[in-house]
């Protein structure tokens, strides 16, 4: 884990990098902690920029100044700067870090599944987005002017999806103000993705709030048409259909599409920019008159948790600046923050050893129903003994013996056809109601009060004890 400085020649340090998530052409991506007192720990990405990319004249002081603007724009729907510093010879841009997916993965999802994202979630998501957008858009400085906020990078990719619902806007990192340059570099390089950009811009106009409009008019497109409107091989060629304005109507694709967003929708998509929203609110207040109402962000929650994989962790998203999905390395496996502060025992690990409390209960219950099946067989084995032992030799009838009294019963008694006493002679009512009788290791038979008795003699009737019921439950 690597410890990162929490400003320019400052010895604390405030993040530490946890692991890398995504790469692309401007920077790299990492899933950070931010640390603080008494154990302090938040969740962040941080977006490192290339370091070669900071050398060319005051490339640096441009991210620099793109970091704090964006750091004034305070708004649900867009993703949050938090903090800028320096580590090494690369600048850090610390941002809030998002669980979710892309509107990218929502779509490359939808094709997976074969089932198209509800119109429904589709304009909830737009709404989000355009009100993130708005947000930019009117930012103003102290003096309350405009800053002239131009995103320029609308695209499927930075447009996020949490898992609570909520659509973000994230990366203003080529974005425009007043104080920076135009849309088109010096070199003639166009930036943000070709896909998206305004026909105006191709054309050698500088970006506006309109070109941001348009942007995100194709990806709404995209999230309903489940595919890329303008996707060709060639970058000329992709050029050429967006300067061509050719756009198919959602309703021809989806029965489910009502015919009135075709209409947002193409004037959102117009060539001219005047004919387009002047606002991304406006774009917003259009969507909400269609006869399809917005989804709630429950709904849309639950639709971002079922788009994900079985290992939903492989595509949680660190939004924050990152154009690109979150990919993991052939060793890497991708956590959520919860899971990488606080780790969780296995479901499997879980299943496990509740399969061996139910094995050891079960094995136990058997034993207690050996150990009962024991007692009942000692307890038949001996009572045909015990009623076999003569009764001749007994008191008379007359001289009833009490219940407690012990009868001796010598060898050269009456046969056991001859009269006894019904206190003495062993009937069928007698054995049922007689105690059993349990021998223990060298010591003869023992009566139900543990007082030995001789092989002649035999107990008196006694009532019988109550029934003991064993409820399993109890051990």
């Amino acid at each position: 884990m690597k410890a990162l400085a929490g400003f320019a020649g400052s010895s604390e340090q405030r993040y530490e990098i946890v692991r890398k998530i995504a790469a692309g052409g401007m920077a790299t991506v990492y899933l950070g902690r931010g640390v603080g007192a008494l154990g302090f720990e938040r969740p962040v990405a941080i977006k490192a920029c290339h370091p070669h990319l900071l050398d060319a004249g005051d490339r640096t002081q441009s991210v620099l100044d793109e970091a704090r603007v964006a750091a004034l724009i305070r708004h649900p729907n867009v993703v949050a700067t938090l903090d800028v510093t320096l580590s090494g010879d690369s600048v850090m841009i610390v941002m809030e870090y998002v669980e979710g997916l892309t509107v990218a993965a929502l779509v490359k999802a939808a094709a997976r599944d074969e089932r198209p994202v509800p119109a429904s979630i589709a304009l909830r998501i737009a709404e989000d987005a355009l009100a993130g957008l708005h947000a930019a858009h009117e930012l103003r400085g102290e003096d309350g002017r405009l800053l002239g906020v131009v995103h320029r990078d609308v695209s499927p990719q930075n447009v996020i999806v949490g898992v609570d619902g909520f659509a973000k806007l994230a990366d203003f990192g080529v974005f425009k103000g007043d104080t920076r340059s135009a849309r088109v570099t010096a070199t003639g390089e166009v930036k943000g993705k070709l896909g998206y950009v305004a026909p105006e811009v191709y054309q050698g106009s500088p970006a506006t709030r309109r070109s941001d409009v348009y942007a995100l008019g194709v990806v709404l497109w995209e999230l309903c048409a489940g595919r890329r409107l303008f996707d060709e091989a060639a970058d000329a060629a992709t050029m050429h259909r967006v300067l061509a304005g050719s756009v198919p109507a959602l309703s021809s694709l989806r029965a489910d599409v009502p015919f009135e967003l075709d209409g947002v929708l193409a004037r959102a998509l117009a060539l001219d920019p005047a004919d387009r929203f002047a606002t991304a609110e406006d774009f917003s207040r259009a969507l909400e008159t269609l006869p399809v109402t917005a989804a709630s962000t429950r709904l849309v929650a639950q639709h971002v948790r079922a788009a994900m994989p079985a290992d939903a962790n492989a595509n949680a998203s660190a939004s924050g600046g990152s154009s690109l999905a979150p990919t993991a390395g052939p060793d890497e496996e991708l956590r959520t923050p919860h899971e990488l502060i606080t780790p969780v025992r296995p479901a499997k690990a879980r299943s496990r050893l509740g399969s061996v409390a139910l094995a050891t209960a079960c094995l136990a219950l058997a034993a207690l129903a050996g150990s009962l099946a024991t007692l009942r067989s000692t307890s038949t084995a001996r009572s045909p003994a015990l009623a076999a032992a003569p009764a001749s030799a007994a008191a008379p009838a007359s001289a009833a013996a009490p219940a407690s009294a012990s009868v001796t019963a010598p060898a050269s008694a009456a046969p056991a056809s001859a009269a006894a006493p019904a206190s003495a002679a062993p009937t069928a009512a007698g054995r049922a109601n007689r105690q059993p009788v349990h021998r223990r290791p060298g010591v003869g038979p023992v009566n139900g009060s543990g007082s030995s008795i001789s092989p002649s003699t035999t107990p008196a009737p006694a009532p019988r004890p109550a029934a003991t019921v064993f409820d399993p439950a109890e051990l």
